[in-house]
């Protein structure tokens, strides 16, 4: 077994990714933390142990750490078999009652248990990049078992307010590592994380998210006829983002210069699309029937130029569509009829890679994100089918027919 792969140059200067050593040790690195973990197949079964942090352990050390590990995990039966390293770790900790387990390691040992339940790398990568920027350089080397909610509170403080999103996710990743030290008990009594108390501490936070109120798939048909007869400047650009299943900005925004009427494509450029700033993708939507003929029928009034939608000329306002729907008097808003697309989707038999697609969404581990060619005419067929659909009066089963990856 080869090791010695990795030499002091090559563990200062790497970056983020995971990089072997041999022999079971691999260096973990983030954008903000470097970590020794030894990964070992034990009777049939692949499992990781985090041995430090980098800033703590030199390559030599963690060689040396791993070392022993293998011996154990390779021991022979006459000698009384090999040995988990974890569950060695666990035993000790409650056999000599010592439970000096630091949070650090616990949420090391977190997410190395968890390794394959992370919806993506970048998931994992999030939980990592908050803990070390948010809660390790406060509490992250003290005792595991002497966490308190004085010491969340610490962590919470600075960012419950000016940060709240960040915030949230901070706790219920607190709250998480710590109920995983419970369960493997090395921390005794009440998690001091739950919600219930943080705000009587901290307060309420004031953007607690929403969810946007949709409208029943079964209904969407009675709401576009109601739609097409309602003489208003919001009509056409709000039974648009239904048919195309996109966010309002989106839609307002929508240039003739976007439109491929060959292709029969709308493609909405990366900076108009919500994500990551710097990262965000192009769109490439494709168009129903039912959308040329809005495009026609636009076309006579504004030409190709320019917003497609505008009052005359001038773009329109960002609520103008909650306020056309709140006029035909209907309990729902702009932004919820994406829920009511995905719904149907996933009562009509719409594989889920393509149902996210369609609705711009990034799916981990999709390879070449889902063969783009293949993706495009998988959509066309979904967004017709969609068109179709609202077109009809609904019956019970209606439709029903699975649209999956080998169906182009």
């Amino acid at each position: 077994m080869r090791t010695g792969k990795l030499n002091a140059r090559k563990v200062a200067t790497a970056k983020p990714g995971k990089y072997g050593d041999g022999g079971g040790l691999w260096l973990y690195v983030g954008p903000n933390s470097k970590s020794w973990v030894y990964r070992y197949m034990i009777r049939g079964r692949a499992r990781e142990i985090g041995l430090g942090s980098f800033d703590n352990l030199t390559l030599e050390k963690a060689r040396e750490k791993a070392r022993t590990l293998r011996e154990g995990v390779h021991q022979k039966p006459e000698d009384g078999g090999p040995v988990d390293p974890l569950h060695e770790r666990q035993a000790a900790e409650i056999r000599q009652g010592i439970k000096e387990l630091t949070f650090r390691q616990c949420a090391d040992d977190y997410l190395a248990a968890h390794r394959h339940t992370w919806k993506s790398a970048k998931h994992r990568q999030q939980w990592e990049n908050t803990l070390a920027t948010q809660v390790h350089p406060i509490i992250g080397d003290l005792p595991i078992k002497t966490i308190n909610r004085d010491m969340v509170v610490r962590v919470l403080q600075p960012i419950w307010h000016e940060r709240q999103e960040t915030a949230r996710r901070v706790r219920m990743r607190l709250q998480t590592v710590i109920d995983y030290a419970i369960a493997r008990k090395v921390f005794d009594g009440e998690n001091p994380a739950t919600l219930g108390p943080i705000k009587l501490l901290l307060g309420k936070q004031t953007d607690a998210v929403q969810h946007q109120k949709a409208l029943r798939y079964e209904q969407i048909h009675g709401f576009v006829s109601e739609l097409r007869q309602h003489d208003g400047i919001g009509s056409e650009p709000l039974e648009w983002l239904i048919l195309t299943a996109t966010r309002t900005s989106e839609t307002l925004l929508a240039d003739w210069s976007e439109i491929d009427f060959k292709a029969k494509v709308w493609t909405i450029p990366g900076p108009r699309r919500k994500g990551k700033k710097g990262e965000e993708r192009p769109l490439a939507v494709p168009l129903s029937n039912r959308c040329m003929e809005i495009l026609s029928t636009t076309e006579k009034r504004t030409g190709r130029t320019g917003l497609i939608f505008s009052n005359g000329g001038r773009r329109l306002g960002q609520n103008i569509l909650n306020v056309t729907i709140a006029r035909l008097g209907h309990p729902c808003v702009g932004h919820g009829f994406r829920s009511t697309f995905r719904d149907w989707c996933g009562d009509h038999g719409v594989q889920r890679e393509i149902a996210e697609a369609a609705l711009g969404h990034v799916v981990p581990g999709v390879e070449g994100d889902y063969r783009r060619r293949d993706a495009l005419a998988l959509r066309r067929q979904l967004m017709q089918r969609w068109a179709d659909f609202i077109s009809q009066p609904w019956q019970d089963g209606n439709n029903v027919v699975p649209i999956r990856s080998g169906t182009a």
